[in-house]
């Protein structure tokens, strides 16, 4: 999935395949930062709901990660 944001505003990802027949497990990006329960990960820019796997990610900037 491709999404283009502008910078300084929050991104919202909802989970496509979070349904009776699938199980939500983790966001990947950039093959290196991985955020899931039980992992620890940035909890202010990013708030990862866990029941519907939605992740929001607060201010989009391309200088802070």
């Amino acid at each position: 999935m491709k999404m283009t944001i502008a910078e300084g505003n929050n991104a919202a990802l909802n989970c496509a395949s979070n349904d009776l027949n699938h199980i939500f497990l983790f966001w990947l990006f950039n093959k290196t930062t991985i955020i899931s329960s039980g992992i620890d990960y940035n909890d202010k820019k990013y708030k990862y709901e866990v029941l519907s796997g939605k992740l929001n990610i607060n201010l989009m900037n391309q200088m802070r990660k």
